[in-house]
């Protein structure tokens, strides 16, 4: 079993050239010879994409396209909603033919337990995240979302995308780090052998020790500025980036 692991590219548009260079990836992988695999999308791949709007269908089309065509060919897609984007489903996953979870998701590959998500909710301690995300996800937003003028929602997300934009931070200073690796810790301790996260745009693989139970944190890092992502083939997770 073989599978890629991506997120974090915040794709601004069509002309964006980090949606370019996905595309170019995504295309690569399907022109390779081999038999159809699995990518998992933990989130963010959007700046911002909340419900039915076809302004980002438009602005995001090329990466739905390969995503759409790569489904049709026998891949097996999943999307793990982000903070930049949820309400996905039904639209996004009717479009590209994949699978939204909203939360999180479980997989074995290779005999091995995967738990993902994007990791945005993790940190029980940020109140203030908690309350916006609170008010974003709730069924008013998301009717607002599908019903006001596509092009008003486009502008409003961009901006609501800025508010919940990351510091970037060194990684022995990045807060969210020893959050993510104590959560790690219980999901060993519960029986996972890996476990994927995304959302702080840092990459890593990080073997760890819990109750005699030993297994792996890792992070994709994000597409959006070293074009990193996990792939995960014979029964080991490598930390890659892609090079044109």
């Amino acid at each position: 079993m073989k599978s890629i692991f991506i997120a974090d590219a915040h794709l601004t548009g069509r002309d964006d050239p980090n949606q370019v260079q996905l595309v170019e990836f995504l295309e690569s992988l399907a022109r390779e010879d081999r038999e159809p695999e699995s990518i998992f999308i933990l989130g963010d791949l959007f700046e911002f994409w909340i419900g039915e709007n076809l302004v980002g269908l438009y602005e995001y089309g090329p990466v739905t396209d390969i995503l759409r065509q790569l489904n049709q060919r026998g891949w097996r897609i999943t999307y793990l909603e982000g903070n930049h984007d949820f309400f996905l489903d039904p639209f996004l996953a009717r479009v590209a033919g994949i699978r939204i979870c909203p939360h999180s998701a479980e997989a074995e590959l290779d005999g091995k337990k995967f738990f993902l998500a994007h990791g945005d909710t993790v940190n029980r301690s940020d109140l203030g995240y908690r309350v916006l995300r609170f008010l974003l996800h709730n069924r008013f937003v998301l009717l607002l979302a599908n019903n006001l003028p596509p092009g008003m929602v486009w502008k409003i997300s961009f901006h609501l995308a800025g508010l919940s934009r990351r510091h970037q931070y060194l990684p022995d200073q990045n807060p969210l780090r020893p959050v993510f690796l104590n959560f790690a810790r219980e999901k060993i301790r519960d029986g996972f052998d890996y476990v994927i996260l995304a959302h702080s745009h840092q990459a890593e693989i990080l073997a760890l020790t819990e109750n005699q139970k030993s297994g792996f944190y890792a992070n994709p890092g994000d597409w959006m500025g070293s074009r990193s992502y996990l792939a995960w083939d014979s029964g080991e997770l490598k930390l890659r980036s892609y090079k044109k």
